[in-house]
């Protein structure tokens, strides 16, 4: 682009230019929270159903699986959406917002679960 410097940092005013760009990493980073819940759930079933929080851990294991589940077809979705104007842009950019909010509130559950696995 004329105008521009070599090696300088061109910053993008639109949202679908950073919506791109870190889509990919999100998207591993809820293969590695799934992962990390089946590691759990095995974890809890292997040691059985005799500690203090074994149904606590269970019900919350389930439901960050259905939840991480949830997101990555969000992903998908949003992913393979038709962008055709900036409103369907400004869309794709609300739907990621509220994608990373499941994310954090799955991490949460992740930490609260490896928590009680502990003091079991």
């Amino acid at each position: 682009m004329p105008g521009i410097m070599p090696g300088s940092r061109q910053v993008s005013r639109h949202p679908e230019d950073w919506y791109f760009s870190s889509f990919g990493k999100v998207f591993w980073m809820c293969v590695a929270l799934l992962m990390a819940s089946f590691w759990q759930g095995t974890h809890v079933l292997a040691n059985g159903g005799d500690g203090p929080f074994y149904y606590l851990n269970l019900i919350m294991i389930s439901l960050t699986i259905i939840l991480e589940v949830a997101v990555c077809f969000s992903l998908i979705h949003d992913g393979t959406s038709c962008m055709e104007s900036r409103e369907d842009a400004l869309k794709a950019v609300r739907l990621y917002r509220i994608i990373e909010f499941m994310i954090y509130i799955i991490m949460i559950l992740n930490i609260s679960i490896t928590s009680a696995m502990a003091s079991s």
